[in-house]
Formats: C-alpha cells, structure tokens, sequence
C-alpha cells in the first residue's frame, strides 16, 4: 500500500501530539519557555484540527481568520525565544515584534475597508519571517555548540535546532523551487515537520531527565 501525500499531510499534523504528550509530563517543575513551548503546540493542533473541521462544514471565512492570526502568533514566539536565547534584551525584542506586526498587517489586511487582502502576501511574509529566525537559530545553535559539554543537557538547545529545521527547510529552501517542481516534493515539507515535532518532544524529554537529575541530588 502506498502512502500518498494526503496521508503523510495527516500524519505531520497528528505527530504534533508526540511532544504534546512529552511536554504534559514535563508541565510540573519546568522553566517558563517549556512550559510556554507545550502551550505553543497545543494552540497549533486546535488551529489545525479547528481549521479542517471548519473547512468541511464549508466555513473557509472562519477558517481564513483563523490560520491569518496563528501566521501571526508563531513568528512572534519563535522570534521571541530565540531573541531570549540569544540574550537579546526585552527592550530590542519588542521592537522586533512591533515591526513584525507592521508587516503583518500590510500582508494581510486591507486598510481602507478593515478586511483581509484579497489576495494576501501570506507567503512572503512567512519566506521574510522563516529567513530572520532561521538566521536568529542557527547562530544561537553556534553559540550554543561553544559549549558542547552541556548543551545536549538543555532543553533550549533540542528547541532552538527544531525551530531550525521547520524554518530553513520547510519555509525558506521552499520559497526558491522551480514551481513547476514543488508539487512533486511537497512530501518533504511534512516530512520536515515530523522530524521537527520529534526533536522538539526530545526538548521536552530532556526538561524531564533534568527534573528527576535534580530531584534525585535533593534525596
């Protein structure tokens, strides 16, 4: 039996409850970022599972409201803990955010009469958005990898290389194929967010070995 696209499409957005159910036994004694990360993927999967119930029932309307705001709410996070990783200060990231939330509105929204653009700049925003953290994780991973007796032991290391992953190849590498092409790899695209969502429940694992680690030193 062969697996088509529509499977391996299913398959991506149920192996979300992978470090959805890692993160739930992490929640007690976790820092804050794990604890916002679970919190993160939980509103994924309702947009997903809300956004194809919606669809069936025949209302896209709703369904675009929706997937437009959760296009702004996962650049604003990820753009926000990979700025803490890098130990960006608080001021400077709200900055970024505000400018970030400029773009989204010009992306998506039509000024003169309050609605959404039609068409809208989803895709370029998200090619710009995926371009700046990929480049925001991948030199919080080399600043991560100057210590690299201990950064296999942090939950921020497991998070910032997902974000990676999903980012670069899944949004920026996409936006440069031929799209005469993209349809016959479009597999990689889920396939890349299977083993995202699998590295990020390793985050959530390492939150918990360090819990019990810490707990055990206390006995």
């Amino acid at each position: 039996m062969t697996m088509t696209a529509t499977d391996l499409s299913i398959i991506s957005t149920l192996t979300v409850l992978v470090p959805i159910a890692v993160g739930i036994f992490a929640f007690k004694g976790a820092t804050f970022f794990v604890r916002i990360f679970l919190f993160f993927f939980l509103i994924g999967f309702t947009v997903d599972v809300s956004n194809w119930y919606l669809i069936k029932i025949d209302r896209k309307d709703i369904a675009q409201t929706i997937f437009y705001i959760y296009v702004l709410i996962e650049p604003i996070w990820l753009t926000f803990f990979t700025g803490r990783s890098l130990q960006i200060k608080i001021r400077w990231l709200i900055v970024v955010e505000l400018i970030l939330f400029f773009f989204w509105i010009i992306a998506h929204i039509n000024l003169q009469i309050l609605n959404w653009l039609n068409p809208t700049f989803t895709d370029t925003f998200s090619m710009i958005l995926s371009m700046f953290i990929s480049a925001l994780s991948g030199y919080a991973l080399l600043r991560f990898s100057q210590k690299p007796d201990t950064m296999l032991y942090r939950s921020e290391f497991w998070f910032l290389l997902a974000i990676f992953i999903y980012c670069f190849t899944t949004f920026f590498l996409n936006e440069y194929i031929l799209s005469e092409l993209l349809h016959k790899i479009w597999y990689l695209h889920n396939t890349m967010n299977i083993i995202s969502y699998f590295i990020f429940a390793d985050g959530f694992y390492v939150s918990i070995s360090k819990r019990k680690l810490i707990e055990k030193e206390r006995i």
